[in-house]
């Protein structure tokens, strides 16, 4: 079975790039005025534990208030909200958690008056980890251009240090524009 992946890059904008049969969106910032469905935002060190929510996780709220005013400021606007984790965990306990913190993001925008229709959510645990791109490769020089962060390959890394970097990469809450 072939697994699908889509290519992150971390915060930036890019072109379109294919990779594979996939065809991996620009990236954009909440406060661009320019953006097209399929982009995405990524939100890196949004941390996953167990019975947090989006209002008890600083980052997160910080990130959810971004959404928000990107929300408001665009009323038209329809999101999904996806969460991702890394591998520690089984893939039950890893689809549980990044669904709950997803749907948390949109329980806090929806008390905050969005519309619930204008909102998707998806947990995708660990199933689509982090590609590392030529942005990433410049900031974490032990990373690999072109790999994905895999279980294999951040086991692989020579320290705990860049395990555990490379771990806390692949962990994001993104947004993806469904329609304008």
């Amino acid at each position: 079975m072939r697994k699908s992946f889509i290519v992150y890059i971390w915060l930036t904008f890019s072109s379109f790039v294919s990779f594979g049969q996939d065809t991996i969106p620009r990236y954009f910032e909440l406060t661009d005025t320019s953006y097209k469905v399929g982009d995405i935002h990524v939100f890196d060190s949004c941390f996953l534990t167990v019975g947090i929510t989006c209002t008890q996780d600083t980052i997160l709220i910080k990130a959810t208030e971004s959404i928000y005013k990107f929300m408001t400021t665009n009323p038209t606007i329809k999101i999904e909200i996806s969460s991702y984790c890394g591998y520690l965990g089984s893939l039950a306990y890893n689809d549980t958690l990044t669904d709950r913190q997803a749907k948390s993001c949109k329980d806090y925008l929806i008390a905050k008056g969005v519309s619930e229709s204008r909102i998707v959510t998806f947990g995708y645990g660990e199933r689509k980890p982090r590609y590392v791109t030529k942005k990433i490769h410049r900031l974490y020089r032990f990373l690999k251009t072109g790999s994905f962060l895999t279980e294999d390959v951040i086991t692989k890394l020579d320290s705990e240090n860049d395990r555990k970097t490379a771990y806390r990469l692949d962990i994001r809450v993104e947004i993806k524009i469904l329609k304008k």
